[in-house]
């Protein structure tokens, strides 16, 4: 019997985006669904909205192409929610969705050449200045950083990343989908590089 929105027994109404009938509790549920993930949406770029501009900087030199990751990574993340069960963390969800898509960005790029890229245990100095002048402090330091992180592959950038965001050894492994001892080891190969540069006479600065 037809009356109205029904049909049979079950309420329909009218959706003029599919111009066709839909189970009323289907979209309520489907519009409930949106809210939730306008909701964690708004919720994530709140809470680790500078996170994610440094993880763009990270994996983007060029101006107008980090406006575009970051695009990307909000697009990402806002569709991400969708399948969002809380079966992890927020931050751990947010993280590897954003280290996610700023990989792929960074794999199509043209510029990137992998003979440019090795891994955190093959990775050497080309030369450290020696007079401390030049660069030191939070500079040196900053510089140093970036030499290594610029100079990996993607899995292992992702790891040290990670660890400058001062996310645990646990987290980072949950987030790059490796095991902990890996993590540990990584870092210890970061931590070695990092005190190896920084010896000057013999003392560490």
């Amino acid at each position: 019997m037809r009356n109205g929105f029904f049909l049979g027994s079950c309420k329909k109404a009218f959706d003029p985006w599919t111009n066709s009938y839909i189970n009323v509790a289907q979209g309520i549920g489907v519009a409930q669904a949106q809210e939730d993930q306008d909701r964690l949406f708004a919720q994530a770029t709140a809470q680790f909205g500078a996170a994610l501009g440094r993880i763009v900087n990270a994996y983007e030199a060029n101006a107008e192409r980090k406006v575009d990751l970051a695009q990307d990574i909000q697009i990402a993340l806002w569709r991400s929610f969708a399948a969002y069960k809380g079966d992890c963390s927020l931050k751990t969800w947010v993280y590897r969705v954003a280290h996610n898509r700023a990989t792929t960005h960074m794999m199509h790029q043209k510029r990137i050449a992998a003979s440019r890229h090795c891994n955190i245990e093959d990775f050497e100095f080309e030369s450290v200045d020696p007079n401390p002048e030049t660069i030191v402090g939070e500079q040196r330091a900053l510089t140093a950083i970036r030499k290594i992180v610029d100079a990996l592959h993607p899995p292992d950038r992702q790891i040290m990343l990670l660890y400058l965001e001062d996310l645990s050894g646990a987290e980072i492994a949950e987030v790059a989908g490796v095991a902990s001892a890996t993590v540990a080891t990584k870092i210890s190969r970061f931590k070695s590089l990092l005190a190896r540069q920084f010896k000057v006479g013999g003392e560490e600065v």
